[in-house]
């Protein structure tokens, strides 16, 4: 659970450091699902160019 709301605190902090000093963001669940799609996004990019390059040193 602890682990859920620094994940939480942390999106926030992200949000807000984006939109420029003196701002402040509470969470969203919505902000929550963004990162974690774009966590997965980059994690598929890395697998599909160490794929990639494996391949091309093979070939």
């Amino acid at each position: 659970m602890a682990d859920s709301i620094l994940r939480r605190a942390d999106t926030a902090l992200y949000k807000a450091k984006s939109n420029g000093r003196g701002s402040f963001c509470f969470f969203e669940t919505a902000d929550a699902n963004r990162q974690e799609r774009r966590k997965l996004e980059v994690g598929l990019q890395r697998a599909l160019e160490t794929n990639q390059s494996a391949a091309g040193r093979c070939g």
